[in-house]
């Protein structure tokens, strides 16, 4: 497949640009409507396109409202949170066409995350945001999970050890029965990331592991 923008570097297109790169991906053909629906007022500026592989030690974040990433990425800290500072609330998208692995991954409230391999996340994978979407079309193995009993959706093997929340199997006939959890227990997974908090209290864990997150890859870097 042919692109006719300049590769390893993020180029800025026209909603029409993105989407039209969109309808060349098969594999994401199924969710291109949640793109289609986002506000048609959008400024051309909210998307951009990178073509190539992305490897950094460093925490990764994206300017756009919408990232269409044509390729592997390998970072620290994905953060997939909007750029508030550019009036980015709520919803977009961040689209990789390749594997994810990363220590930490955190969603946004109404935001497609569509991974069309694999994702490995090492430490913590935070999608527990009311109205997220993520997707991976391969397998997603994370140390601890944090996530909805919705939300999250994989073609392949799931391996979750700590956390709360589940996973669905793409396409399941029966998703109450194929929903896949942590190994652990919610209690167990308390002890293992050493706080205590009740399930529910869903502002209080969003609070948290966002803080965690920060907290410690400030301390790793220090060191």
């Amino acid at each position: 497949m042919q692109y006719d923008i300049k590769k390893n570097t993020f180029v800025t297109v026209s909603r029409k640009k993105f989407l039209d790169y969109l309808n060349q991906l098969p594999s994401i053909n199924d969710y291109i409507y949640l793109i289609n629906e986002s506000n048609p007022k959008e400024e051309e500026n909210e998307f951009q396109v990178f073509i190539g592989d992305i490897d950094t030690q460093e925490s990764l974040t994206f300017s756009s409202y919408h990232t269409l990433i044509i390729g592997n990425v390998t970072t620290k800290w994905l953060d997939c949170s909007n750029n508030n500072a550019l009036g980015f609330d709520e919803g977009g998208s961040t689209i990789i066409m390749g594997n994810l692995t990363c220590e930490y991954f955190t969603g946004e409230y109404h935001k497609l995350v569509f991974i069309d391999k694999n994702i490995h996340v090492s430490k913590v994978l935070h999608n527990a945001f009311d109205g997220s979407y993520l997707v991976a079309l391969g397998d997603l193995k994370a140390t601890y999970f944090a996530g909805l009993d919705y939300g999250t959706e994989v073609g392949g093997v799931v391996e979750l050890t700590y956390g709360e929340g589940s996973c669905l199997h793409i396409n399941s006939a029966d998703s109450i029965k194929k929903k896949i959890k942590p190994r652990h227990s919610e209690t167990e997974s308390q002890k293992f990331l050493k706080v205590e908090y009740t399930a529910n209290e869903f502002k209080t864990r969003d609070s948290f592991l966002k803080v965690m997150i920060k907290t410690d890859i400030t301390d790793s870097e220090k060191n």
